[in-house]
This record gives structure tokens, sequence and C-alpha cells, in this order.
């Protein structure tokens, strides 16, 4: 499963004494804790990680250039426009209204302005970075990373797992109920950024 930016085995063998990663009583709290933190980057990023295919997107269709908010792009699928909301979503031709797209920084720079400040966009593609969710009890575990995907950079990996090792280390100070169950983050949005994660996040940050 997804742990935030690893699958949860890869978290529990980071935080864990080998004789403690077997007990699923650590499962609950460390996947809180993970995906608390990986959330906490994507506030702090502006952005999200997780590869996706088939995601949208949607924005005032009065600029010229857009920076979506999941990439690595791989493939910009449509992009639509509408002039309000009671509008359908009517299909625009790719070749006609992209001029050009870096994949690399999410950028998306359209040849004109399409419609005003009430009108929308919305974008389709797949992208984000991709990293192993599958655990080694799954079926079909190892999976094959996806053909024109980006793995997760070496960088924000450590980052993260450098992150959730300081609230792991401070859980008694803090409290049980700072990673109960999935879902209970609250407390993690409390908790500063260590400066080397910091630091580390700062090239990862989405402008625009």
């Amino acid at each position: 499963m997804n742990a935030g930016l690893a699958n949860l085995v890869t978290l529990k063998r980071h935080l864990l004494a080998p004789a403690l990663r077997g007990d699923a009583a650590y499962d609950a709290p460390m996947l809180s804790m993970g995906l608390g933190v990986a959330g906490r980057f994507e506030r702090v990023a502006n952005r999200t990680w997780l590869r996706t295919a088939g995601d949208t997107w949607q924005a005032s269709a009065n600029r010229l250039v857009y920076v979506l908010p999941r990439y690595p792009i791989e493939t910009l699928t449509s992009i639509e426009i509408r002039d309000s909301f009671s509008d359908v979503w009517t299909a625009m031709t790719l070749s006609d209204v992209v001029g050009s797209l870096d994949g690399s920084a999410g950028l998306v720079e359209l040849v004109d302005i399409q419609g005003s400040a009430h009108s929308e966009l919305r974008f389709t593609w797949t992208g984000g970075y991709w990293w192993e969710t599958a655990e080694p009890t799954d079926a079909g575990y190892p999976t094959s990373q996806p053909s024109g995907s980006t793995a997760l950079p070496a960088d924000l990996k450590m980052a993260w797992l450098l992150q959730c090792e300081e609230i792991w280390a401070r859980r008694d100070k803090l409290g049980t109920g700072i990673a109960m169950a999935p879902g209970e983050r609250s407390k993690l949005g409390d908790l500063d950024l260590i400066p080397d994660v910091e630091e580390a996040l700062r090239r990862f940050i989405r402008h625009g």
C-alpha cells in the first residue's frame, strides 16, 4: 500500500528494529504518519507526487502558461473548455492550442489565451512520480515501473524518511494520538520540518 512516498514495508524497515518489523500493531500509526508527512510535503511544494493516469485539473482560461500540479508529465491527453459553469466541456485540438510542453517542469504553454476569466480549461494527463506501492505479500510484487514514467527522486524519498524518523522519535513526547489511524493527521500539521528536509524540498516547489 502507499504509505506516503514508499510502501509500508520500506517505512517499517527504516524505523523499526528487525525484531519489530513483523508486528502489525505498528502498521496503522506508521501508515498515518507516512501519509501525513507526504501530505505536508505536498502543501509545502504546492504539488502532488504519486503517478496517476488520467488526472484532471481545472483553471481559468485567461492565461497562456499553466503548471500542472502533478508532474513530470508523461502524456497530455486533452484540454477542454467551457465558458460558464452550466456549459458542457468542449474538447480542443491539442496541436492547435499547445505551443510548447515541458514535461519535467509540468509546464504547458498555449499559443494564445483561450477565454475570459470566467471561462475554464480542464486538463487531463498522466504524470507524477512512480514508486513501489505494493507490499512483498501482495500478488504481483514487485511491480514493474510503467514505461515512460519517472521514478521518485532519491533525495525526495530520503527527505520523507528523515522527517518520518524525526516524528517517530518524538512520538512519546507528542502523545500516541499523533498517528493512531490512517486519516488522523491533524497534529502532523503542527510539526516543523527539519532543516535538511526543508532544504531538500526547495528544488521541488511548484511555482505557478
